[in-house]
């Protein structure tokens, strides 16, 4: 009976993973910080959740991110303190209905005080899950900042 469970469940995930969609960009631009007068470069990662099921589920708004969305760098969860709060509007209902996307995005600035590279290697590759669903893997060159095409 607890194989058939599981067995049971496992189906139900592949089918809903392959009816919501993740997709993970990144996007190298500079960035002007607060009361700066120049700017710094950055590397900014979006996740779009796209709903191609029937029934309405939960959007990646303040109110949700954190108990659906998780960020992972070399496979390890490293979800920014943006997942936990924001000043952004919410929709009423935090839903992403039958055919709706979502965004999200984060972005790590290329200053020394940062230490991307020690933290994360000169090279990392990040992703998103959804509900336990991944994105694309997508690997930067902190160096060079750019993406490193597979």
């Amino acid at each position: 009976m607890k194989a058939v469970f599981i067995l049971m469940a496992l189906c139900f995930t592949q089918s809903l993973s392959a009816q919501i969609e993740v997709k993970n960009a990144a996007t190298f631009k500079s960035y002007l910080e607060y009361g700066a007068t120049d700017s710094v470069p950055a590397v900014y990662f979006t996740v779009t959740v796209t709903n191609n099921t029937d029934k309405a589920i939960p959007d990646i708004d303040v109110s949700n991110r954190s108990l659906h969305l998780n960020f992972f760098v070399n496979g390890d969860n490293r979800n920014p303190i943006s997942m936990y709060n924001g000043l952004e509007s919410t929709q009423e209902d935090h839903l992403i209905h039958p055919g709706e996307s979502d965004t999200y995005q984060w972005m790590w600035l290329f200053k020394d005080e940062w230490k991307l590279e020690e933290s994360y290697g000169e090279t990392p590759i990040v992703h998103w899950t959804y509900q336990n669903i991944e994105s694309n893997k997508i690997q930067i060159d902190i160096k060079r900042q750019e993406e490193i095409k597979q």
